[in-house]
């Protein structure tokens, strides 16, 4: 049986994807044609997971939480390709200021992820939004999330 390449020929960006789900969908991604931006803060990781995978992943630092390091990966990859076919937003920013998401009326949440679709579904971009909840790979983190649901 021949392996399909399912995505050869797509530039991606991972954000969060040194470690944990970020750095499983950067090996799978890269295992299926893709050429990776791994971006994330934990520099030791992402470099390592480059070097391991080979030309197609690219690792580059990324801090969610601001935006200028959000536009640094995109801008990279559009000078170099030309072009951005997928975004996969793995990262998160945790803030215990933010309301609890079962505070917020679903409507909104709901009005929000259409408002995405219709507004970049024009530029052909598919809009698809999943939250489990925080899945961290920080103890830091996770300490956080324990002591805010206690």
């Amino acid at each position: 049986m021949t392996h399909k390449i399912l995505l050869e020929g797509k530039v991606a960006i991972i954000t969060d994807g040194a470690s944990g789900i970020g750095a499983t969908t950067v090996r799978i991604f890269v295992e299926n044609g893709a050429e990776v931006v791994i971006a994330d803060i934990q520099d030791e990781q992402g470099e390592e997971i480059s070097t391991n995978l080979g030309e197609n992943a690219h690792y580059i630092h990324d801090d969610v939480s601001k935006e200028d390091d959000v536009k640094n990966p995109i801008d990279a990859k559009f000078s170099r390709f030309g072009h951005l076919d997928i975004m996969y937003n793995n990262a998160g920013v945790y803030d215990v200021t933010i309301k609890s998401i079962l505070d917020t009326k679903a409507d909104d949440l709901e009005r929000m992820c259409k408002n995405l679709a219709v507004e970049l579904g024009l530029h052909g971009i598919r809009v698809n939004c999943i939250s489990p909840f925080a899945i961290s790979s920080s103890s830091k983190v996770d300490d956080e999330i324990v002591a805010r649901f206690e």
